[in-house]
């Protein structure tokens, strides 16, 4: 990231106070998903929640190099105006380089794994036990050895430098590497190991992430038309034949065949129907079918908010260093947008976890609003799960009790000291009713597993039906 003498030092100083504010944010965001995690029922006995935590802290790694900004550059590092902001030395850019190829490289990582993760749950149904025994430590062991061995090299070549506003792969003094007239005194081949160690396999993982998206949106729609077609074929199927309506003629030479001939279809229909409602019948079948296909497509919504959140923060990087190497100058409102969106990927990140609980909650629970849902998630109830058991009375105290907690949060001066003791015996309770109803709930989370046997159950039920048609239009 060279600095270009067209750019003012005003231009400069928003380009270096701009990641501070986003890198708080991102901050805040990850670690707001860290203490839901950490709160909630489940913690970390999911693999998604391990996957999303994991991601969270590389984030918050990551941030933190962000809102340092210019900080720990060594003085001299960027000559043109007089090191403005930079306060450190080789060995703090040293840290704050790790620090950002580390964290946005292992951001990268878990959001691909976790497209990987949605198109295995999703599309191929893997249980969670097998992606927990055989794939997930592989999710694990390939960002901790790989970033490992390239900060190990990186450090023995010396490639963390100032780069811009930032402390990242870089030659010292930058660009000496095109310029004979400048000698290189830290990180000669540092252009040839960006692309080496963070471009390419940014590349590669970005095309992983687009074609996961892409193979799950495709697959979700094939299932949806084919529970469609499912329920299109139960339609039809119990439509009562003709030979079993009642017979126009009034002639006893005909009505008699007739009679017996019906007698016979509504016989096989019968013992059909039984062999049906001893396994499942079709109704229950269609239903359960229309309920997977709705969870799959929750899911696949999920994913593709999280590849949202993620193109959002790593395509203004792309282009940046696209035109950069194409043309070998730098684009300042290219530049400005990577100092936005980069460091935001956190905070995105935070949206998209929060808001399939908050949509469950003010879906049952139309009254309450956004600050006490979130209240709700911070302290670990999640009412959306207690609602089937539970009723609305015990979703309503929840409410009323954190209602009452966030008016005495935002009104303290108001409260006198019995008040105040009322409502921690209050709070008390409520908290301790909220543990009961979490322990004794039940899940009601899908299997995406049954899908196989609905299909193979479905498949019967067509051949069983086909076979009385069948026998229908011979007699």
């Amino acid at each position: 990231m060279a600095i270009k003498a067209s750019i003012s030092l005003l231009q400069y100083k928003v380009l270096v106070l701009i990641p501070t504010v986003s890198g708080l944010l991102s901050l805040i965001g990850s670690a707001t998903i860290i203490l839901i995690i950490l709160r909630s029922v489940k913690k970390l006995t999911s693999t998604y929640h391990r996957l999303v935590f994991s991601m969270s802290c590389m984030d918050i790694i990551f941030s933190v190099g962000c809102m340092l900004s210019t900080l720990p550059s060594p003085k001299g590092s960027a000559e043109q105006f007089n090191s403005y902001g930079m306060y450190g030395s080789t060995f703090t850019c040293t840290l704050q380089g790790i620090a950002m190829f580390s964290g946005t490289l292992g951001v990268t990582m878990y959001n691909c794994f976790l497209s990987i993760f949605f198109v295995l749950k999703v599309v191929k149904a893997v249980r969670d036990e097998t992606i927990k025994k055989r794939v997930e430590p592989l999710f694990y062991a390939i960002p901790i050895v790989y970033i490992l061995c390239a900060n190990v090299f990186l450090l023995k070549e010396s490639s963390f430098n100032t780069a811009g506003t930032i402390c990242f792969i870089s030659s010292s003094p930058h660009a000496c590497e095109t310029t004979p007239e400048l000698d290189c005194a830290r990180g000669g081949k540092s252009s040839t190991y960006f692309w080496i160690f963070y471009g390419i396999p940014e590349v590669i993982m970005f095309f992983i992430i687009l074609f996961c998206m892409v193979y799950m949106l495709l697959t979700v729609r094939r299932q949806e038309l084919k529970v469609e077609g499912y329920h299109a074929q139960y339609r039809s199927s119990i439509t009562i034949p003709s030979s079993i309506q009642s017979p126009r003629s009034t002639d006893s030479s005909v009505l008699a065949p007739v009679d017996f001939g019906r007698k016979r279809i509504q016989n096989e229909l019968s013992r059909v129907s039984l062999r049906i409602r001893k396994a499942k019948t079709p109704t229950s079948v269609c239903r359960r079918q229309s309920a997977v296909s709705e969870r799959r497509r929750q899911l696949t919504i999920q994913c593709f908010l999280y590849v949202s959140a993620y193109f959002s923060s790593i395509i203004f990087v792309m282009i940046f260093h696209a035109i950069k190497a194409t043309t070998g100058n730098i684009n300042y409102p290219i530049w400005v947008l990577t100092q936005i969106f980069t460091p935001l990927q956190g905070c995105f990140n935070c949206m998209v976890y929060i808001r399939p609980h908050v949509a469950s909650i003010q879906k049952h629970n139309s009254g309450i609003s956004l600050r006490c849902t979130i209240i709700m998630l911070l302290k670990g109830v999640d009412i959306s799960t207690i609602q089937k058991n539970h009723g609305r009375s015990s979703v309503q105290k929840a409410e009323t009790n954190v209602q009452h907690e966030s008016s005495i949060t935002c009104n303290p001066h108001k409260q006198d000291h019995n008040n105040e003791t009322d409502f921690r015996v209050k709070e008390i309770c409520f908290e301790k009713e909220c543990q009961d109803i979490e322990k004794s709930r039940t899940s009601e989370e899908i299997d995406l597993e049954g899908i196989q046997e609905e299909e193979l159950m479905m498949s019967n039920v067509d051949v069983s039906l086909t076979e009385v048609h069948s026998r229908n239009e011979v007699h």
